[in-house]
C-alpha cells in the first residue's frame, strides 16, 4: 500500500513538472495559491505539490471575485489525482489568451496615492479588459465601470492612468486617457465595411522580390536585419504608401533593436535575446489583437515578422511539454490565428504577412508543412 501511494505520488510529480509556465499558474489557482504569475517555475511547482499534499480541494481554491474562472484540458489528464474533475473547455484563442492572464484583483482594493500613465494594446473580455504597457510590459486591468469603457475594443491603443493595489504588483486603471491615439472623450468608435475578400495585385518591392498584399509571404534570409539594406528600403516604402508597418521581433539580437529605434518605427513590437517568456508571449497576442484591430478600422498593415520560427520556439516555452509534437498546440492556436490575418478586402483594406526565416530551420515541420506551403516565396 506504501509503495503504491509512492508511485502515485512520483506520478503526480512528474505530471505536475511536465506542465508548463500557464498552466502551472492554472492548477495553483484551482488549489488557491496566491498570486501565481509573480513566481518562478519552481516554485509553483512547490507550492503545487505541497497544497495537493495537504489536501486541497478544487473548490476551496476558486477565486470568489474578480475574472470567472476558466479551465485548461490539459489539467484533465491530472485531476484525479489532485483535485475532483474539471470539466473541459475547447481552448481556441480568446480562451488561451485569457486563462493566460492573471486572476483580475478586486476592484475595490485600497491602491496607493501615485499615478503611473501606461500606454498599450488592449483586449477586452466580458467583465474587464488588460492592457499590456509597450515600454513596461506591465499589465493594467480596465474595469467596465470605468468611464468610456463602452468606446473601445480588443486591438485597440489605449492610454490610462492607473494606480497600483498596496501590497501587490497589480495596476488598475482610473482613468482612460487615449484610445487610437485620439482623446477619450472625442474618440468614436469607426465601423468600416471590408466589404467581399478578394485576391489583390498590389505587390511591393523586397531585394530582388515581390511581395504580395494581403498575402503570407516568406522569405530566406541571409544576413541579420541590422545588414539588410532591402529592410531599410522597404519600411521606407510602407511609410510613404501610407501602409500602418508592425514590427515583430522575438529574442532578436542588440543590434537588430538598434536598427529598429533608428527608423522609429512606431509599433516596435519586439524583444531581446534572452527576453522572458511571459512577455514574448504578451508581444505576439498584441500583435495578432492590434493587427487584426486596425485592418478592422479600414487600414493597409503589413506585419514584419523577423523570424517565423523563432516566434513559436518562444510559444512553446510558455505551455507544456510536447512528447512526440515538435511544438506545443497551444502555440499552434496563435500561430494559426496570426497566419489568418493575411488576406485583402475589394475595399481597398489589406493585412499582409511578411515572415523572415533561416535555411538552418528547414527541417522545422511548421515551417516545411505548414507555413512554406501556404505563402507566397518572395525570394
Amino acid at each position: 500500500m506504501i509503495n503504491e501511494i509512492n508511485i502515485i505520488e512520483k506520478q503526480k510529480e512528474e505530471m505536475i513538472k511536465a506542465l508548463g509556465v500557464f498552466e502551472l499558474r492554472g492548477l495553483a489557482r484551482q488549489l488557491g495559491v496566491s498570486s501565481p504569475t509573480t513566481k518562478r517555475r519552481d516554485e509553483l511547482i512547490a507550492l503545487i505539490l505541497e497544497a495537493s499534499r495537504n489536501g486541497k480541494s478544487f473548490d476551496d481554491g476558486m477565486p470568489k471575485r474578480g475574472r470567472p474562472y476558466k479551465r485548461l484540458n490539459i489539467l484533465d489528464s491530472i485531476t484525479n489525482k489532485i483535485t475532483p474533475d474539471v470539466t473541459g473547455e475547447r481552448m481556441d484563442f480568446v480562451n488561451l489568451v485569457r486563462f493566460s492572464q492573471e486572476v483580475a484583483p478586486v476592484h475595490e482594493e485600497t491602491v496607493d496615492d501615485e499615478i503611473y500613465v501606461f500606454d498599450g494594446v488592449l483586449r477586452r473580455f466580458d467583465d474587464n479588459a488588460v492592457i499590456n504597457d509597450m515600454k513596461t510590459n506591465t499589465i493594467v486591468y480596465v474595469f467596465n465601470d470605468t468611464q468610456y469603457y463602452e468606446k473601445f475594443e480588443s486591438g485597440d491603443r489605449v492610454k490610462v492612468e492607473a494606480k497600483k493595489l498596496v501590497g501587490q504588483s497589480q495596476y488598475v486603471a482610473s482613468k482612460i486617457l487615449e484610445i487610437n491615439d485620439t482623446q477619450a472623450e472625442e474618440y468614436q468608435p469607426i465601423a468600416f465595411e471590408q466589404c467581399e475578400e478578394i485576391i489583390e495585385n498590389e505587390t511591393l518591392v523586397f531585394g530582388d522580390g515581390k511581395m504580395g498584399l494581403g498575402r503570407r509571404n516568406i522569405y530566406k534570409i541571409e544576413n541579420d536585419l541590422f545588414e539588410n539594406a532591402d529592410f531599410d528600403k522597404f519600411y521606407k516604402e510602407c511609410n510613404d504608401k501610407n501602409i500602418h508597418f508592425i514590427m515583430l521581433a522575438i529574442n532578436t539580437s542588440y543590434e537588430n533593436q538598434i536598427k529598429f529605434k533608428s527608423l522609429n518605427i512606431k509599433d516596435n513590437f519586439t524583444t531581446v535575446y534572452g527576453t522572458n517568456n511571459d512577455i514574448n508571449f504578451n508581444k505576439i497576442v498584441d500583435v495578432v489583437f492590434y493587427a487584426m484591430n486596425l485592418v478592422a478600422r479600414g487600414e493597409k498593415v503589413v506585419v514584419f515578422v523577423s523570424d517565423i520560427v523563432e516566434t513559436i520556439r518562444s510559444l512553446d516555452a510558455c505551455f507544456e511539454n510536447r512528447k512526440n509534437e515538435e511544438h506545443s498546440p497551444k502555440a499552434k492556436i496563435v500561430m494559426q490565428k496570426l497566419l489568418s490575418f493575411a488576406r485583402a478586402y475589394s475595399s481597398g483594406v489589406s493585412g499582409t504577412l511578411f515572415m523572415c526565416y533561416n535555411e538552418s530551420d528547414l527541417n522545422d515541420k511548421f515551417l516545411t508543412n505548414e507555413v512554406l506551403k501556404i505563402s507566397k516565396k518572395v525570394n
